[in-house]
């Protein structure tokens, strides 16, 4: 393209897009909703040239790709009555299954980590 232009370099256009999966209404040649909604407020968030997604979309597409995410944390949005979780989308050598979302890494175990105490005897159930 340089070549074509004479040997100038035309001004570039960083885009950025924002994902999100959500509810949305289509009426004739507009769409309304919060998925909408949200998805506005997340490419807001986004650097110039890039891609993020919320929460939700990154559970959908999670392992499931060749990008790796970076997770940003909850952002509050503008017109948004709830926190975001926002994660960057970005080209990497980590497969993007391996990369945890702060939020999981951070819960307890789903079980104990001791064996479970049985307090009733077994001869008050064989009854």
């Amino acid at each position: 393209m340089v070549a074509r232009d004479g040997g100038e370099s035309a001004p570039k256009i960083g885009f950025r897009i924002g994902i999100n999966v959500g509810d949305i209404i289509i009426d004739g040649d507009d769409i309304f909703g919060d998925g909408v909604n949200v998805a506005a407020r997340v490419e807001n968030e986004c650097e110039p040239g890039g891609v993020c997604l919320s929460g939700n979309a990154f559970e959908q597409v999670r392992g499931k790709t060749t990008f790796a995410f970076d997770d940003l944390g909850e952002r509050s949005l503008k017109n948004i009555d709830r926190p975001v979780r926002l994660y960057a989308a970005r080209t990497g050598a980590t497969p993007a299954a391996s990369i945890k979302p702060q939020a999981e890494a951070n819960k307890p175990p789903a079980l104990p980590d001791r064996p479970f105490d049985r307090r009733t005897p077994v001869s008050e159930y064989e009854r």
